[in-house]
């Protein structure tokens, strides 16, 4: 089998497929109302295709320089993903979180809540090292909290998220 050499992008190519991608998210959404989803996997398929067939890598240099290295470097944020889900899961069969809502509209009122939702979901994240199981946790029962004291569900969000 003749050996494959890749060759260089240069800029030009590199804008013909950005505008292509443009394209494709510009008449797959706006003309055809394609899910976001559909149109991601149809991008995702014509600059492989295109870096494998004109561009002449190997499916090898992609995966080794590209797949395998992004998966590595993403793989402690998808560990805390993968048990976040489980530990919500848990949190609500168990009652825990229904409970922190029932307590929060007891203690908290709509002037206190801002400052009290983002000073505990700042302690947490910093205690626990993961902003996304806070957000998942306290933040699910704050956002629950705040609906049950009136105050807006926006400010409440970002005293959650800041």
């Amino acid at each position: 089998m003749e050996e494959r050499k890749a060759r260089e992008i240069s800029l030009r190519g590199a804008l013909m497929i950005f505008g292509a991608i443009l394209a494709i998210i510009v008449v797959g959404r706006l003309i055809f109302t394609f899910d976001v989803a559909l149109l991601l996997m149809f991008i995702g398929m014509f600059t492989t295709f295109t870096y494998v067939y004109v561009y002449k890598f190997t499916w090898r240099d992609l995966f080794e320089g590209g797949v395998v290295p992004m998966i590595a470097r993403a793989s402690g944020a998808i560990m805390i993903l993968l048990t976040v889900g489980p530990l919500i899961a848990s949190w609500m069969l168990a009652g825990t979180i229904p409970y922190l809502i029932y307590t929060g509209l007891q203690i908290l009122s709509p002037n206190t809540f801002l400052m009290a939702a983002f000073v505990i979901c700042a302690l947490s994240s910093t205690m626990t090292g993961t902003s996304w199981g806070t957000a998942a946790t306290f933040g699910v029962a704050f956002m629950g909290i705040a609906q049950g004291l009136g105050v807006p569900l926006p400010a409440a969000a970002g005293a959650v998220v800041a």
